[in-house]
């Protein structure tokens, strides 16, 4: 589960340079707040089709989201 932890990790540093708030993830993805609290505390990973909105919200790669 270490890409988990990479991902909360990464997706942290990620919404901040982005200046994105839990909720301004959420709305843009298609989930509640609470759904983006548990990715970035670790607790759950997004689906696949998260995954692909995180990446265009977030304009990064796959492997800037997961990699350590």
């Amino acid at each position: 589960m270490e890409y988990l932890s990479n991902f909360s990790k990464n997706l942290k540093i990620l919404m901040r340079e982005k200046g994105l708030k839990q909720v301004q993830v959420a709305e843009a993805v298609g989930c509640n707040k609470g759904t983006v609290s548990k990715w970035l505390n670790g607790k759950i990973e997004p689906g696949l089709i998260y995954i692909a909105r995180l990446l265009k919200i977030l304009n990064c790669t796959f492997e800037e989201l997961i990699s350590d």
